[in-house]
């Protein structure tokens, strides 16, 4: 998921608002002996309060010893402690409401350490069950043809866990499924911890639950083993995909019965390996929700649009059964187990590591967890609204030491029953960095973590895994979106390849791997030698291995559809921008890696049936794929005519492959380009200033902060004459959840020379939501025509763009933004920058030099200048050269790698 943290925090914040309720009170158990009730805009009086009552679920009412008001809450002191497992209701101005265990309560109350889900390790198995709101629970057993089934009882234990001794034959009846009796209603539900479930289709209407599976996993160990060891380190060349998309391909001669499955992909491993890549990273393989798994047929455009049956995977369901759309035999619970560790033994046969993209922030529906616990998995507001920031679902609460057990068993289920070599987390600015700490801590440092760190959250900023808060020394990496945006372009828009040089300062913060301390004022004079960007979105990283630099995912565009869209062009010149981009991947610091299929130019072109066209994107620039003209940039539940890996295109861009090829043995023969440390990469890699117009700029971050300035006046110059702007992003506070409300209160009216002001009082900058949509240092914000709307002026703004306010940069408590000046940076003049880049890496080993040239024309350079007279050309525009370089001359649109002579 997910492309750049404003586009989520605007996009989704909308469907989030929608989500929720309008509920103006809740009810709380803080303590054994204390209710709160947290209110917003409710009349409360005295009369009201006296009235207020405590029941239990049969109706007794439970005394209560105190009743207090403060800051929007009620504190009722109880003079008898509650008991378990019991609901209880608040009756307050006339309304029933149920009373939900607090988190900190929970956390005290409820934790437990005992085996759950089957406990197989005693003579006889018990079924546990963690249901702290829970007042009885049945549980239903059906035999394999489902003609005969009987119900049991389970047993409250303590600390919110139900237990069941399964004292019988139960291979008779091995599908099982919950009845839980909860705050006065019965649900059906999926055992949270079932390691095998029935083949399952979701059909349509209200959530279905399947039944779980009796499985051992002490019965089904894996039975592959090899001696591959997975390394953590920056060697990693990471490669992602999706298991259908690989083998699905009606041209492909692979059996029928394998195409789409866990041993279908098996096949494309002696490709892989060729290729030369350390680890695949595979799209979910946990049992996710909206396919039917029994259908496995090929989903084209003959499919009607409401048929089809496809998904990416992030819609969880189950977090232990691996998924059963990928087995060849869904309808068989331990086949899908076996097929999944089978799997992973070829790729570690072949020295490839697996790493498995997991979806912990949200669930596909709340009823899943709900109906297990109510509300106990899901985080919830303090008014009792469920989180549904991530725009996918509702937010799983990691911070829950219960929902942290799950999250952390389910990881080292898949890493010990499966070989699983590391995971890659869905939106991880979702879980919390103790629960992060935990899964380092229980998973061994040798464990590849990483996942997407975008600033978008629904927890505090100080709690969130986020590129500006990530653990330090837990070895967790995470996506570099600045270096996508700024090589190749954002979505379809153009980057550095296309001659951008207002990239140049953010493509050397991707090179150096995101590094936040790494100097470029090599001189020590105190002025930068080069200009870098200092954003602390863009400079994040405690040491290389924190990020990982990449061009293209499953999110967005192919990377081929992208340079496709963005570049006017024929073929060859299109082919030329996509090395040189791929070239200045593979020469960045930190870990990379590619979007499989790009090596051969992998495309999403638009289905016919395709459910949301309004994704896929066009341009006058195009090169048609079979006359399709229309390109994807989010087909998560597009059919296999878009997704799927189309192996003709492996064939017919041949040459490509092998440049691709070329770069992962260069990376790996030249341990200059993937450096370890960030002392390493400070000592051994120099810029070099190609720009005419060398501006001095302080090479030290200040530590100025809007908290310091007495006032703030913004002054807008260049704006539209006698027109009405409102401004919308940080100065809004945290309860302004997409920081453009309806009821805006800063207007801004320009004059007749098209210039405005507005003023900040200390107490207003106090409210500023610094963090919101990127840097927590400075102030982003951005000027729209109507409030709740996102109609900015074009000639001002990128799409995803806005003004920066660095508090450094204001004067006697003023600064100016010029609205000529596309996203400007307020305070900062423009200056020319390079479309060249060249550095140097000198390790004790080797000296390398690169070059990035995005002019139009050839370049030649200075060999004096960089020490490296009598070169040997390591790499070029055709891949591998190893040739003397009779001089520093890199045609226009091209990366070079040269070896210099030590």
């Amino acid at each position: 998921m997910r492309l750049k943290p404003l586009f989520l925090t605007l996009f989704f914040s909308l469907i989030w608002m929608d989500k929720i309720s309008a509920a103006n009170w809740f009810a709380w158990i803080t303590k054994h002996n204390e209710i709160t009730i947290n209110y917003n805009n409710l009349h409360l009086d005295s009369s009201a309060l006296d009235q207020l009552q405590l029941r239990s679920q049969q109706g007794t009412i439970i005394p209560i010893s105190s009743r207090t008001t403060e800051n929007n809450k009620i504190r009722l002191e109880l003079a008898l402690d509650l008991t378990f497992p019991a609901n209880y209701q608040i009756t307050l101005l006339g309304e029933n409401k149920f009373c939900y265990p607090s988190l900190v309560f929970m956390n005290k109350a409820f934790f437990s350490d005992k085996e759950l889900g089957i406990d197989w390790s005693g003579p006889i198995p018990i079924l546990r069950l963690w249901s702290p709101t829970a007042t009885a629970i049945a549980v239903e057993f059906s035999n394999k043809s489902h003609t005969h089934s009987f119900h049991k009882k389970m047993a409250y234990t303590s600390e919110g866990i139900w237990e069941l001794r399964l004292d019988w034959d139960f291979q008779s009846h091995p599908r099982y499924k919950l009845f839980v009796d909860a705050f006065g209603k019965t649900e059906e539900a999926l055992d949270p911890y079932a390691k095998g479930m029935d083949s399952f289709s979701p059909g349509k209407g209200p959530l279905k639950t399947p039944y779980a599976y009796l499985i051992n996993p002490l019965e089904n160990k894996i039975a592959f083993r090899s001696s591959y060891q997975s390394i953590n380190d920056t060697s990693f060349v990471g490669f992602e995909l999706h298991v259908r998309d690989f083998s699905i391909d009606p041209q492909l001669s692979i059996p029928q019965e394998q195409k789409g499955t866990y041993l279908g992909l098996t096949h494309a491993i002696p490709y892989l390996k060729d290729l030369g890549i350390t680890h695949v990273q595979i799209m979910p393989l946990q049992s996710f929700y909206t396919v039917d798994e029994m259908n496995r047929s090929f989903q084209g455009e003959d499919v009607p649009q409401n048929k089809i049956n496809y998904n990416w995977g992030y819609d969880p369901h189950n977090y232990f059964t691996p998924e059963g759309w990928y087995s060849q035999n869904p309808a068989d619970p331990a086949l899908r187990l076996r097929e999944l560790q089978e799997m992973i033994y070829k790729f570690h046969q072949s020295g490839i590591g697996v790493i498995v993209d997991v979806v912990y922030n949200h669930i596909f529906d709340q009823n899943i967890f709900e109906t297990i616990a109510p509300g106990a998995y899901l985080r919830r507001n303090d008014l009792g609204e469920i989180s549904y920031k991530s725009g996918a679902g509702a937010t799983l609460e990691s911070r829950n030491y219960m929902v942290r057990r799950l999250i952390i068993e389910s990881l080292k289920y898949f890493k010990e029953q499966f070989g699983v070599d590391g995971f890659r987390f869905d939106l991880m600015g979702f879980i919390d960095t103790e629960t992060m700490r935990s899964i380092r801590v229980a998973l061994g440092p040798n464990t590849i973590l990483y996942g997407e760190g975008w600033e978008f959250t629904d927890l505090p900023a100080q709690e969130a895994t986020t590129k500006s808060n990530l653990p330090a020394g837990q070895l967790i990496s995470v996506f570099n979106d600045i270096s996508r945006d700024s090589y190749a372009g954002f979505m379809a828009g153009p980057g550095f390849i296309h001659g951008m040089s207002g990239e140049y300062p953010k493509v050397l913060t991707g090179i150096i791997g995101g590094l936040a301390n790494y100097s470029v004022d090599y001189n020590n004079d105190g002025f930068d030698d080069v200009i870098i960007s200092k954003d602390y979105y863009h400079r994040f990283a405690e040491a290389p291995l924190n990020t990982i630099n990449y061009l293209s995912i499953h999110d967005g565009h192919t990377l081929w559809d992208k340079i496709n869209l963005s570049t006017f062009g024929d073929l060859s010149y299109k082919t030329r921008l996509l090395k040189m981009s791929l070239a200045m991947l593979f020469t960045s610091q930190g870990r990379i890696i590619l979007h499989g299929g790009d090596e051969f130019l992998r495309s999403k072109p638009l289905a016919a049936n395709d459910a949301h066209a309004d994704r896929a994107h066009t341009s006058e620039n195009v090169i048609a794929n079979d006359g399709i003209r229309y390109f994807h940039e989010n087909s998560y539940n597009s059919p296999d005519t878009t997704n799927m890996i189309r192996w003709n295109l492996r064939k017919k861009n041949n040459s490509m492959v092998d440049y691709v090829k070329g770069l992962i043995r260069l990376r790996k023969k030249h341990p200059a380009l993937r450096l370890e440390t960030a002392s390493t990469i400070q000592r051994a890699l120099r810029f070099y200033n190609l720009a005419e117009d060398k501006t001095e700029v302080p090479s030290q971050l200040t530590d100025h902060s809007f908290s310091q300035l007495d006032k703030l006046s913004i002054d807008f110059i260049h704006g539209p004459a006698k027109k009405t702007l409102y401004l919308v992003g940080e100065v809004h506070g945290p309860e302004i959840e997409n920081k453009n409300p309806r009821n805006n209160p800063y207007a801004l009216t320009f004059d007749d020379d098209g210039s405005a002001t507005i003023d900040f009082t200390p107490s207003d900058m106090a409210k500023f939501h610094l963090e919101a949509w990127s840097d927590p240092r400075n102030l982003q914000i951005k000027l729209v025509s109507t409030p709740g709307s996102w109609d900015y002026l074009p000639s001002a703004y990128s799409p995803m763009g806005n003004n920066t306010i660095k508090p450094e940069n204001v004067i006697n408590g003023r600064i100016m933004v010029d609205l000529a000046i596309l996203d400007n940076v307020a305070g900062e003049r423009p200056v020319a920058l390079s479309k060249v880049i060249a550095y140097t890496i000198s390790t004790e080993e080797e000296r390398l030099l690169v070059v990035i040239n995005a002019k139009d024309g050839p370049l030649r350079l200075n060999t004096e200048i960089y020490d490296c007279s009598n070169a040997l050309l390591l790499f070029n525009e055709q891949g591998i050269s190893n040739k003397k370089a009779a001089a520093l001359s890199v045609p226009a649109k091209s990366t070079y790698i040269y070896l210099c002579p030590r």
